[in-house]
């Protein structure tokens, strides 16, 4: 919501004229006045906080409707995710592992997803609906790892500090190279 230079313009003397270079296309700069870059900022700006503020309504809309549809806040999804979810991919690749219809490597990858399964499961669960922006910045941040649910059916596993530090610099000096 700041534009520095904007700021700084304001500044100079009335006497100068300062014009800002703008791209009109991915291809094309033009130039606008100062109170034209001005105006157009603002508009912009407010255009920007009115949307904001018009999903934080609806976000509150919807979790009161949440919450009134069934009986309280959603803080944990069920247990029946669904043939989409992580957890029923782990199960049904170890039954079939155990039924004997699967290969060695097969099994290996099955037991595998089973203990992410049963690893991830006890993550602390943030719901994307029940948090604001500024909750979802500060736990993103924290370092600590959790279990996201988006609202389109899709849980997302969070884990920060998956490498160590030398590990993830390594890995940075690899793919720079």
């Amino acid at each position: 919501h700041k534009c520095h230079r904007l700021a700084l313009a304001s500044l100079v003397p009335p006497e100068w004229t300062v014009l800002h270079l703008m791209w009109s296309d991915h291809q094309s700069l033009c130039t606008l006045s100062h109170v034209e870059a001005q105006e157009r900022f603002f508009a912009d700006r407010d255009f920007f906080l009115a949307r904001k503020a018009a999903e934080e309504r609806s976000r509150l809309e919807d979790r009161a409707r949440v919450a009134k549809d069934s009986g309280g806040p959603r803080r944990r999804r069920p247990d029946s995710a669904g043939p989409r979810s992580w957890r029923h991919s782990a199960v049904t690749a170890a039954d079939a592992a155990a039924a004997g219809q699967v290969d060695d490597d097969e099994v290996v990858e099955a037991m595998t997803a089973a203990s992410a399964a049963a690893a991830a499961s006890g993550l602390p669960l943030l719901v994307w609906a029940d948090l604001a922006a500024s909750e979802w910045e500060d736990r993103l941040r924290d370092g600590n790892a959790y279990r996201i649910l988006l609202p389109w059916d899709t849980e997302l596993l969070w884990y920060p500090r998956f490498l160590d530090e030398g590990d993830a610099l390594g890995l940075e000096q690899s793919i720079s190279d």
